[in-house]
């Protein structure tokens, strides 16, 4: 009857730890998953910034261009191929 005792024990002590070690796999997952869909949103965010300040300095190169060609029409710079090149540079355009 003891040895049946503890034989039942050994077996439900097995069950506890087997359990209690995929609870800890599948939280160390899951903390690992929102670690990175964390960081997915942080560049996701990054990459929305980059592309709002690259349209801030189109808009503002396309500002300078019409004021400089009102003050000095002499001057000629070409504002879209320093943009497109700056663009180009980041992977933009092709």
């Amino acid at each position: 009857m003891i040895e049946s005792l503890i034989e039942n024990s050994f077996i439900i002590m097995i069950g506890i730890i087997i359990t209690a070690g995929f609870t800890g796999i599948t939280g160390y997952f899951k903390k690992r998953t929102n670690c990175l869909q964390k960081v997915a949103d942080e560049v996701e965010d990054l990459q929305k910034r980059a592309y709002r300040i690259e349209k801030a300095l189109i808009v503002l190169t396309k500002m300078q261009e019409d004021v400089i060609d009102k003050t000095h029409p002499e001057l000629k710079p070409e504002w879209e191929d320093i943009v497109k090149e700056l663009l180009n540079r980041n992977g933009r355009l092709e």
